[in-house]
């Protein structure tokens, strides 16, 4: 389940109704929006993790995710 960072742990409040009955997960501390709670899990570990701590190896450009280096380092090897 999420967590609260700002509060210390527990469950955050439920996610409010968008567009169509679906629901918006907001984060309380940059104010983005996501539609899914696994979405917004992987967001909120951004707010806790080392600022971009995931380097390219080929160029130096740093990322905060794995995920996005390794989309990232494609680039260089794309034919």
């Amino acid at each position: 389940l999420l967590q609260c960072l700002s509060g210390g742990g527990g469950n955050p409040s439920p996610p409010s109704k968008g567009a169509g009955g679906v629901p918006v997960y907001t984060c309380e501390l940059c104010g983005q929006s996501m539609t899914h709670a696994y979405s917004m899990q992987r967001h909120r570990k951004q707010h806790m993790t080392e600022p971009k701590s995931f380097a390219c190896e080929v160029c130096g450009r740093r990322y905060n995710r794995r995920d996005n280096l390794l989309v990232h380092v494609r680039t260089h090897f794309a034919a």
